[in-house]
């Protein structure tokens, strides 16, 4: 929920030294403030409980969750790998001078100008989703190339339907159990180019137990052994994926990061592995960022009263996704003991724009701040220009200071991806 250094000072919130009304009236909002810190201790916490004597680890950040050239930097000092998923995200990534040996290559639809641009790159591996995939690679590709190959275990978790991805329907990877595998195998041992280097598994998201990683790697333990009586080498690698859970709500439940890793880890090191990697990403900055609003008005209807902010659905569309629920708090009267109920609602037009619904708040007045907890994941990321919306600014606060690591966008911006009457 709230990030590692938020406190209370003088009933207001700080994170760290810093005031978050203060930071809202000069960089403006809807405004997305990242607690460096905390990610930093995020990092620190799964990098000692996912290491070993006996296994080569890899932690391999999922860029999907957030990026920015500035935590490009955090990741490289901490030794970090990092996905990719398009051209852009290689483009930031080189741009930021991130090693590219530590970059691997995501997507279920790899484009042939994403595959060539990767093999350019020298990337550490391509993450293959489907035996037409595999076979573009081998067309494109020139020198040997290493892939880990994404595998459907069929393991079952407790998420909402559309952050699950290893059930039967699942679009992402070949099913363990489908006839295609020896074509695959065969492939392999007749290819020029691509190397089967490791197997990879990812279950869903928010996944708050320890059984479904060990149920998938069960499973994954005997199908390599199926693999390699017709493969003509060792398997050395397998990534574990991620999606461990984190709390949005007080009364949430959350993935143990440091116990379920040790056991996770410890269950690796009976496998005939030689590299064992897992795909953090809403574990490392979810819960390390909140999103400051205002409150421009307030309406009460005969049966609901309404905090109308300046932002919604095009900078958080996640409660209209997946019915995914938040904390807030008056970033400027955080205890009172007035309070009142209320609809958080946006400002874009649709129903759906609703941030969050019977939320207990200090008793509001119009132009108080409020904030959401636990943004860092799938937020700016997943953000839009719906209704003519500018995406925040994000900023990165710690003892050392604030940076404005991505810039509020403008209408300069918005305005330049269109052609005019007259343009050229």
């Amino acid at each position: 929920m709230k990030t590692v250094n938020t406190n209370i000072k003088n009933n207001e919130l700080y994170i760290g030294k810093h005031s978050l009304k203060a930071l809202a009236l000069k960089y403006k909002t809807p405004l997305m403030v990242y607690d460096e810190e905390g990610v930093k201790t995020k990092i620190k916490l799964i990098k000692e409980s996912f290491s070993s004597k006996k296994l080569k680890t890899k932690i391999i950040y999922a860029s999907k969750a957030f990026i920015a050239p500035h935590l490009v930097d955090i990741l490289n000092e901490e030794g970090l790998c990092a996905d990719a998923t398009s051209i852009s995200d290689f483009e930031l990534l080189e741009k930021a001078n991130f090693p590219m040996e530590r970059v691997f290559f995501q997507g279920n639809n790899k484009t042939e100008e994403e595959i060539k641009l990767a093999l350019k790159l020298k990337i550490n591996a391509f993450i293959v989703d489907s035996f037409s995939e595999l076979k573009l690679i081998e067309k494109l590709a020139k020198t040997k190339v290493d892939t880990y190959f994404r595998i459907n275990p069929y393991v079952k978790i407790d998420a909402h339907k559309h952050i699950q991805t290893a059930n039967l329907d699942s679009k992402f990877g070949e099913g363990i159990d489908n006839a295609i595998w020896d074509d695959i195998i065969d492939f392999y041992n007749n290819s020029t180019h691509v190397v089967l280097k490791g197997l990879q598994v990812h279950l869903g998201s928010q996944i708050k137990e320890i059984d479904p990683y060990l149920e998938a790697i069960d499973k994954i333990a005997e199908f390599k052994k199926k693999l390699e009586t017709k493969l003509k080498y060792k398997i050395k690698a397998f990534d574990l994926g991620g999606g461990f859970g984190v709390k949005y709500l007080k009364e949430d439940s959350k993935f143990p990061l440091k116990e379920g890793l040790k056991t996770i880890i410890k269950k690796l090191e009976e496998l005939d592995f030689e590299i064992v990697a897992i795909e953090p990403g809403r574990s490392i900055v979810g819960t390390e960022a909140v999103t400051i609003y205002q409150c421009l008005k307030l309406k009460q209807s005969r049966y609901y009263n309404y905090c109308l902010v300046d932002g919604g659905m095009a900078d958080n569309i996640r409660p209209a996704l997946y019915d995914a629920k938040y904390s807030f708090a008056c970033v400027n009267n955080v205890v009172s003991q007035e309070k009142e109920k209320y609809q958080v609602v946006g400002k874009f037009c649709e129903s759906g724009d609703i941030l969050g619904k019977d939320i207990t708040l200090s008793k509001l007045k119009e132009n108080d701040y409020i904030v959401t907890y636990t943004t860092g994941a799938y937020c700016y990321a997943m953000s839009s220009n719906y209704n003519g919306a500018l995406r925040p600014a994000v900023l990165f606060v710690s003892s050392k200071g604030v940076k404005e690591v991505i810039r509020r966008e403008t209408v300069e911006d918005y305005l330049a991806v269109f052609n005019f009457k007259g343009d050229k």
